[in-house]
């Protein structure tokens, strides 16, 4: 994996974050069985857990349906919200946001970076050179899980869905992170787990790849 990926003639690196660095996946499932906890302690008989479960994946799903290329899609907010009114709980916009911070700061705190990323990291750190993390997810979630994981002087530069106003592979999230490398495409890496997203997304820009194998099966934003 990492440890493939050679360095000579490469003046920059864009990187993907969520299963590329820690695994997203395995810290989903913590957080989201938290949520599922806190509800149950609450509204004991509203809901079994595969209940729960399926009904936050059907209003996440919509949310990114309706939402799609938007910084709205990766809400988590709005799928709390939209479970709570359907179940016709009262104010359901206050547990909804009660919800999206349980559910991050779990998700948060639980991620554990992959062995080998860090040692490939510090790599690009010892030869000088920049690593700029092209991500898909509001800005203010993936900071945050670049400082729990402690890789910010690691770091030069970071490109957000949210900023750029579309998601991977849309060749502007990848010009912007060029951009603020300033290199040209032939110059830099791109890594990733996702063959669409990543590497096809980065390759229709004219920048070489390494994709990373995911510990799953499938990547699905849950």
């Amino acid at each position: 994996m990492f440890a493939d990926i050679g360095l000579i003639n490469t003046q920059g690196v864009l990187i993907d974050l969520d299963d590329t660095i820690y695994s997203y996946q395995d810290a989903h499932k913590t957080a989201i069985n938290s949520c599922w906890e806190s509800f149950n302690n609450a509204y004991r008989s509203r809901l079994n857990k595969p209940e729960f479960y399926n009904l936050y994946q059907k209003n996440r799903l919509a949310v990114t349906s309706r939402h799609a290329n938007s910084g709205a899609c990766r809400s988590r907010l709005l799928a709390f919200q939209a479970i709570f009114e359907q179940l016709q709980l009262q104010q359901a916009f206050n547990l909804a946001l009660e919800y999206e911070e349980l559910y991050w700061h779990t998700l948060i705190t639980s991620s554990k970076i992959y062995e080998e990323a860090l040692v490939f990291l510090e790599r690009c750190k010892k030869h000088a050179i920049p690593v700029c993390i092209i991500t898909d997810m509001q800005a203010q979630i993936q900071i945050k899980k670049i400082q729990h994981l402690k890789i910010n002087h690691l770091i030069n530069y970071l490109v957000t869905s949210e900023e750029a106003g579309v998601e991977k592979p849309d060749k502007k999230i990848f010009q912007i992170a060029l951009k603020k490398l300033n290199k040209d495409a032939s110059a830099v890496i791109m890594i990733g787990d996702s063959m669409e997203k990543d590497i096809q997304g980065a390759q229709n820009c004219g920048i070489r790849t390494y994709q990373i194998r995911s510990n799953h099966n499938t990547k699905t934003d849950i």
